[in-house]
């Protein structure tokens, strides 16, 4: 960047995107055609579609785990460097790195020694404790980069977890197709909001707040069942105390073992604000 400028950047993007391009041409094979006609769907189906997508266990879970890791990496991306002091620039350049790394060691651990659910547990759980050593190092006024680097390294392991999870709920391709859609769906949606929704809470929270809260959701992925049960079989989780609390609203689907985080307010607040 600081010899060529982003134009340079941009080229050299492209021009890595058009040798992607031909090595996919030439070494890929063409998927099997299948018999008869293809109908593609028309617009005034694709609701339909998209109901039958995020509906199904099998093709909606995959997407909602990805929608969580881009909230999260392109935020770390975009905001730890500018809270790294002297550190800013190398690791502007490492935390992507890291978030690679993550992602590919995921499928070659996905595929000999954890299942993609206890992987995913594992990340998370590797995400909160990673935040919590950012929240101490910038409570103490040290560099945050010594975990900030492990921060984005589990970041991108539940990254790749997320599609390890595809083969591993269903066998069938159809739904195999439907999961990868909802994927990049809401991948786009996480990248997009994460950034935003992380400036705005900012504003009132400070970076401690917001690892605070980030800490106590992480419990749920050991203790599920810590949450006071409410209506509708869902739980409330109290973080915080005093003015600065709040209190998080959740489901515990035991099936899967999985918390789905539903809404979040503040204590002074009634009713919740959709997570």
């Amino acid at each position: 960047m600081a010899r060529y400028g982003a134009s340079g950047l941009l080229r050299l993007h492209a021009a890595g995107m058009g040798l992607m391009l031909v090595v996919a041409w030439l070494f890929l094979r063409a998927d099997a055609k299948p018999a008869g006609k293809r109908n593609w769907p028309r617009p005034s189906a694709l609701p339909g579609h998209h109901r039958k997508i995020y509906t199904h266990l099998a093709t909606a879970l995959p997407g909602l785990c990805f929608f969580c890791y881009t909230v999260m990496a392109v935020t770390l991306l975009t905001f730890i460097p500018q809270h790294a002091g002297r550190d800013r620039t190398w690791l502007a350049v490492a935390l992507p790195l890291m978030g690679m790394g993550g992602a590919f060691c995921a499928g070659w651990l996905a595929q000999y020694w954890l299942s993609p659910p206890r992987l995913l547990r594992i990340s998370f759980c590797g995400v909160g404790l990673a935040g919590l050593g950012v929240w101490l190092c910038s409570g103490m006024g040290t560099g945050i980069a010594p975990a900030a680097v492990p921060l984005m390294f589990m970041a991108g392991l539940a990254g790749g977890a997320a599609y390890a999870l595809v083969p591993y709920l269903s066998g069938d391709s159809l739904l195999h197709a439907r999961a990868n859609g909802a994927i990049a769906q809401m991948g786009n949606l996480g990248s997009t909001l994460g950034p935003p929704l992380f400036a705005a809470l900012m504003v009132p929270l400070g970076l401690l707040g917001m690892a605070e809260i980030v800490e106590a959701v992480q419990v749920l992925a050991t203790s599920p069942l810590i949450g006071r049960p409410v209506r509708g079989g869902k739980r409330e989780l109290v973080i915080g105390r005093d003015c600065r609390g709040y209190v998080a609203w959740y489901r515990y689907a035991a099936l899967i073992d999985t918390e789905f985080l539903l809404a979040a307010r503040s204590q002074r607040e009634s009713g919740y604000k959709r997570a």
